[in-house]
């Protein structure tokens, strides 16, 4: 993997490092570190622009269930099956790696600069403390949710096969939701 710089007053793509990376499955910037998920089980940190190795932390064996990502502002959170972790970059320190308590595997998440949100199999929204991984409220049942989106202070929710999405605004200082919009396809 190449890293450039884009020069954007020149217009102009510079060389800085290149990092041998194969088989990543994540790649994310987070407080000025690149973060790659390797073969789905080991995260690397290198220091931006020089890329040199920070730090690694194996999290799964290379035939565990996919592992999915998303990059936060100290760090990211990942899940697997029914499990949600969080990892502080640039340090790659495990603040947690817990079961979300959906029965059965989480379907998508999204996370807050406060919280994560999950949607599982059980057809639950739960909604979770980014720092420590408490749940922030009782969790919404019968949601029926395929698809969470986060924007700003809001959560959209996809329920069923698409014909309803609901918005919710969230509060940030204790993770609660409250619905302030919902859209219904006519049928």
């Amino acid at each position: 993997m190449t890293l450039v710089d884009y020069d954007v007053q020149n217009d102009h793509l510079t060389y800085e490092s290149k990092i041998p990376a194969q088989n990543a499955t994540f790649m994310g910037l987070v407080e000025g570190h690149l973060v790659l998920l390797i073969q789905n089980c080991e995260f690397i940190c290198y220091g931006m622009p020089d890329g040199e190795e920070v730090n690694k932390i194996q999290v799964a064996s290379q035939d565990s269930p996919l592992i999915n990502v998303k990059a936060c502002r100290e760090g990211f959170v990942f899940v697997q099956e029914g499990n949600i972790g969080y990892i502080r970059v640039p340090s790659l320190e495990m603040i947690y790696f817990m079961e979300s308590g959906h029965e059965g595997d989480i379907i998508d998440f999204e996370v807050s600069d406060s919280c994560i949100f999950t949607t599982g199999a059980d057809s639950t929204i739960r909604v979770f403390d980014l720092q420590t991984g408490h749940l922030t409220l009782e969790p919404l049942e019968d949601m029926e949710c395929s698809d969470l989106t986060w924007h700003e202070e809001s959560l959209l929710v996809r329920c069923g096969d698409g014909s309803a999405i609901i918005v919710f605004r969230v509060s940030s200082e204790q993770g609660r939701l409250e619905e302030v919009q919902f859209l219904e396809q006519a049928s």
